[in-house]
């Protein structure tokens, strides 16, 4: 039997459907890891980070930046889940089509940083 990810915010096991509530949920949290983890390799290469405010979390450490980012939006995704469910399609669609984006800019970035080294 395969399990997905989306078993772990899902209500219920069905067939896997990319755009339900619950795997456009499962999509930004682990966009948000590799988001997370690709700032933290560009930053220990020395590109600087946009967000002043994960900046200043960066300062405090690698830790404390991983652990605020990715606790803050899987805690503020998982309430929204619970107490909106399917209402939330729209937002969730919305911060994946985002962490897609973001997630295609690191990867240019990285890219870039390996043509120029």
């Amino acid at each position: 039997m395969i399990v997905y990810v989306d078993n772990l915010v899902a209500k219920s096991v069905g067939k896997y459907r990319p755009l339900s509530p619950n795997s456009l949920v499962t999509q930004v949290i682990l966009l948000n890891l590799l988001d997370a983890l690709l700032t933290l390799y560009a930053t220990g290469l020395g590109i600087g980070e946009l967000n002043p405010i994960m900046d200043g979390l960066l300062a405090a450490g690698p830790i404390n930046f991983l652990v605020f980012k990715v606790g803050f939006v899987t805690s503020l995704l998982l309430f929204i889940n619970r107490f909106v469910g399917h209402k939330g399609t729209q937002v969730y669609l919305f911060l994946s089509i985002s962490y897609w984006l973001v997630t295609g800019w690191h990867v240019f970035g990285v890219l870039s940083l390996y043509e120029a080294l």
